[in-house]
C-alpha cells in the first residue's frame, strides 16, 4: 500500500550498573572527618571531579574515566553524625563494559584501606 510506513523495531541496550560501597565507623566528631575526605578525593587514584559538596555530610564525584578504563561511575562519600562520633560511608555506581568489574573492585579495596588508616588518623 502506498504511504505506508513499514513496522520499525528499536533495540535499546539496557544498562546495567553496578555498586560497590565500604563503611566505617569513626571515634570522632564529623566535622573533624570531613577535611580528610577532601583529601582522600583529591588525592585518590581514579577519583575526579565533584558533581555535589554538601559539607559536611555528603559529597559526589564523577570518577575518572580517563584512569579507570569503565564506561560510567560516580562515587558518593556520605558521614552521619552519631554526636561525638561518626559513620562514614562511601560507594560508587558504576557500569563496566566493554570491560570487568576489577578496577572498580580495586577501587573499593584502596578506598576501605582509605578509610580504616583515616579512622587511626583522626582518632588518635
Amino acid at each position: 500500500m502506498a504511504g505506508r510506513r513499514p513496522n520499525v523495531c528499536v533495540v535499546t541496550k539496557r544498562v546495567k550498573y553496578q555498586s560497590l560501597s565500604v563503611e566505617q565507623h569513626m571515634s570522632c566528631a564529623r566535622a573533624n572527618v570531613w577535611p580528610h575526605l577532601l583529601s582522600i578525593v583529591k588525592a585518590g587514584p581514579g577519583l575526579g571531579a565533584a558533581l555535589s559538596i554538601e559539607e559536611p555530610w555528603r559529597l559526589s564525584y564523577q570518577l575518572d574515566l580517563e584512569q579507570l578504563p569503565l564506561t560510567f561511575g560516580q562515587g558518593t562519600f556520605l558521614v552521619r553524625d552519631d554526636g561525638d562520633e561518626c559513620h562514614v560511608a562511601w560507594g560508587i555506581v558504576f557500569d563496566p563494559a566493554p570491560v570487568d568489574a576489577a578496577p572498580a573492585m580495586e577501587l573499593c579495596r584502596q578506598m576501605q584501606s582509605a578509610l580504616a588508616s583515616l579512622a587511626t588518623l583522626v582518632e588518635s
